[in-house]
């Protein structure tokens, strides 16, 4: 039988922080990889040139880090579909990027650009 001690318990306590900090900073540095990219900062700048979608978050319109927990993100080497949060004075919502290339190849091609927000969907392009 294992002996519980208070050195133990610590340890083990210790540890535990140590993992659950290391994979928090992990995932907010691969969020912040994935929003800092040129597709997304594009998409960005689009969206702020696009009079609609400004009209319905208001301003001045601030982009957020995208949730890796989010069912939509997806992104491979061919493939991105990446969900942008983005808030404004009057609303909040995200920034529905859907985005291809070839495997040879380093420009995305935007396949669709959307701004979601509750109960409503603006197409961008």
């Amino acid at each position: 039988m294992i002996k519980v001690t208070a050195g133990r318990i610590i340890g083990i306590g210790l540890a535990t922080c140590i993992i659950s900090s290391s994979s928090i900073y992990l995932r907010k540095i691969l969020e912040d990889r994935i929003k800092n990219q040129k597709i997304t900062m594009d998409c960005y700048q689009q969206m702020l040139q696009h009079s609609p979608s400004l009209t319905c978050l208001g301003e001045p319109v601030t982009l957020n880090r995208p949730s890796l927990a989010n069912e939509f993100n997806y992104l491979t080497s061919t493939k991105a579909s990446i969900a942008l949060p983005v808030s404004g004075s009057k609303k909040s919502g995200e920034l529905l990027i859907d985005a291809s290339r070839n495997e040879d190849d380093t420009k995305w091609t935007i396949n669709s650009l959307k701004l979601k927000v509750p109960g409503e969907e603006i197409s961008i392009k």
